[in-house]
């Protein structure tokens, strides 16, 4: 929904230590336009604490337009950090010739990368997926059995394969108990 905002934070614990935080994920949907069509932004941003940049350096942010009547991807970016290594992509779809064009660029390379693809309704990018994913009739899953989904990642897609467990009560500390849906990928 409009000014959603989820906010996790990465821990790391040991047997003997401390439970410690030390990355956060930021996302954030408005709704907006987008070449005059209705639709969602959701807005992401993943990136490691500064205590911790010396083990591991991220900052890795990402949006997604999904049309707002269809959850179907429109156009999605990144801006990847990770260490030395940055990248840029761009996504555009094109539901009417069923394409989505990818522009890759790894920053140490002269020139990115472009790539087009067919897509179809069971094919998106892995930030849509997990919009629309949260929209699904789950009356369809059938516990225990198996389901594929196609993730276009860059330039190539991508079989990913789960299986939905079942429902399960989480007590998460702090914030109360939940009911949740169990997946394995």
């Amino acid at each position: 929904r409009e000014g959603e905002k989820l906010t996790y934070v990465g821990r790391y614990h040991r047997n003997r230590g401390p439970n410690t935080a030390y990355g956060e994920v930021v996302l954030r949907t408005t709704k907006t336009t987008l070449a005059g069509t209705p639709v969602w932004n959701v807005y992401g941003n993943a990136k490691v604490f500064s205590s911790f940049k010396w083990f591991y350096d991220l900052d890795y942010t990402y949006q997604v337009w999904l049309d707002a009547s269809t959850l179907r991807p429109v156009k999605y970016s990144f801006r990847l950090r990770e260490g030395k290594y940055k990248a840029n992509c761009d996504y555009t779809y094109n539901w009417n010739t069923k394409k989505v064009t990818t522009v890759f660029h790894n920053l140490r390379k002269p020139e990115p990368v472009t790539t087009v693809m067919s897509v179809s309704d069971k094919k998106t990018d892995p930030r849509a997926l997990f919009y629309n994913l949260r929209s699904e009739d789950l009356s369809k899953y059938v516990q225990g059995k198996g389901n594929t989904l196609n993730i276009v990642l860059d330039d190539t897609t991508r079989a990913v394969t789960f299986t939905y467990l079942g429902k399960e009560q989480r007590n998460i500390k702090k914030l109360g108990k939940f009911d949740t849906l169990k997946f394995s990928c």
